[in-house]
């Protein structure tokens, strides 16, 4: 680290003629900003005030002291280009030992890049590499290694985002197909709506006949075994008539086969009572109408179900 802040100040020295030419003063300010950030390791800062310092100076040696802030911060690519810039730039003026250095450093940076190559299928589509501005599609560069987001923007379409996984030495091609907002707008309908169910109506009619059929079979029921229980009471008296156990065993047959009807009929209402209470009626159909007619030993149901 000391090695290269001394280096930076040497390049401040070699440099200062050239800040006369546009600002000096303010050029010879942002370099040695660059200098304390660099050697206080904020190299993000130290490449800011680098920066500036080129772009009022036009100075080709300090882009090897931006190249080194790129670098220690990790913007492989840039750190590249920016080497490279400064070998062109230098051309014959550099130093040998400086261009072997320099050459060394790029080798180094080429084996950490891989190059990407936007498409659109939209002319002159806005890229974005990382949330960096990289041009208008289509358009190449160097990428560090390592997943990077590419976003494909143009005023009337759909901002189109990739994520794209970049390997050294790589040399991937993206093809953004950008939709105008009104087709996607017409591709993807709006899902219609879910009719809300029709009210449902409880069949209170039908479960009020339920009941007053169960509780008439067991009603009869009770009256038949009753009616059992009194002819064999008759049948055990020395003084029963012929007549009375006529009368008896007609009672115990009449009630047992009203119960029989009656339990039939509590089972059949009690099924059509469920059913309408589980259904749940479409809007098309018509409302549920029951019709209850009792009748001697039972009951009958008419209607729409």
């Amino acid at each position: 680290m000391v090695f290269v802040g001394v280096l930076l100040v040497a390049l401040l020295v070699a440099s200062s003629p050239a800040f006369a030419q546009t600002s000096p003063a303010e050029a010879e300010s942002h370099f040695k900003r660059g200098v304390a950030f660099y050697q206080e390791a904020d190299f993000k800062a130290a490449l800011v005030e680098f920066k500036r310092a080129y772009e009022l100076s036009k100075n080709s040696r300090l882009l090897y002291n931006v190249a080194q802030a790129q670098y220690q911060a990790h913007d492989y690519a840039e750190a590249l280009a920016s080497f490279e810039t400064y070998l062109r730039e230098g051309g014959e003026k550099l130093p040998r030992a400086r261009r072997a250095e320099v050459d060394k450093e790029i080798a180094k940076l080429h084996a950490r890049v891989g190059r990407l190559t936007v498409r659109s299928s939209v002319q002159d589509a806005a890229v974005t590499v990382d949330d960096e501005a990289a041009g208008p599609a289509p358009m190449t560069r160097n990428v560090a290694v390592g997943a990077r987001r590419i976003t494909v923007k143009k005023d009337g379409y759909i901002p189109w985002t990739q994520s794209v996984e970049v390997a050294s030495g790589d040399d991937r091609v993206v093809e953004a197909v950008l939709e105008p907002v009104g087709v996607a707008a017409q591709a993807a309908p709006a899902p219609a709506p879910h009719p809300a169910p029709a009210p449902g109506h409880f069949p209170w009619e039908m479960w009020t006949v339920t009941g007053v059929v169960t509780a008439a079979a067991v009603t009869t029921g009770i009256l038949a075994v009753d009616a059992a229980s009194k002819l064999d009471t008759a049948k055990g008296r020395l003084d029963v008539t012929d007549d009375e156990l006529r009368d008896a065993s007609k009672r115990v047959k009449t009630f047992g086969l009203v119960s029989d009807i009656l339990a039939i009929g509590a089972i059949g209402t009690g099924v059509v009572s469920l059913y309408l209470t589980l259904r749940v009626p479409s809007r098309s159909e018509p409302a549920t109408a029951v019709r209850v007619t009792p009748w001697p030993g039972g009951v009958s149901a008419a209607g729409r179900f």
